[in-house]
């Protein structure tokens, strides 16, 4: 499964808002193929009833909150977060870190290269359009594997 990068919540930092959204969004991966084993799917599961279940007034309602986040952001690929977005503080959602995918191919852990540049070796690779669309994923046996791209 790809997770697709965007928006979950938007203009709101209630925390019954991000307790559904955020749950929503955990069932949902986990449902679909989010790359877990069947004993922590069980455990992601559990906190998304969890926080269903809890009074967004109650005192452990705000922990269930970073609690989600956190395991939302453990499903993010490779260079990329669940968060809110850099511009809007109020937006939750999953995002490209390309700060990090520089870093990365400044430490020569992925290798950056102009779309249309052919792939000759397995490894990572950010592929940057002239346009500035990125795409991250790797090669492996001579094919390429895209992980997330962005406009």
């Amino acid at each position: 499964m790809t997770i697709k990068f965007g928006t979950i919540s938007r203009g709101t930092l209630r925390t019954e808002d991000l307790l559904e959204a955020f749950a929503d969004e955990l069932d949902y991966q986990v449902s679909h193929g989010a790359a877990v084993d069947a004993e922590h799917g069980d455990s992601l599961r559990k906190l998304a009833a969890e926080a269903r279940a809890v009074d967004p007034e109650h005192e452990d309602a705000d922990e269930l909150v970073n609690e989600l986040q956190d395991a939302l952001h453990e499903l993010a690929p490779s260079y990329a977060y669940f968060g809110a977005s850099e511009g809007d503080r109020s937006d939750f959602g999953f995002w490209p870190s390309i700060d990090t995918i520089e870093d990365a191919v400044r430490d020569g852990e992925v290798t950056k290269v102009n779309a249309g540049d052919e792939l000759a070796e397995d490894g990572e690779y950010m592929i940057v359009t002239d346009h500035g669309n990125v795409t991250y994923g790797y090669v492996q046996d001579g094919t390429f594997h895209e992980v997330w791209s962005c406009v």
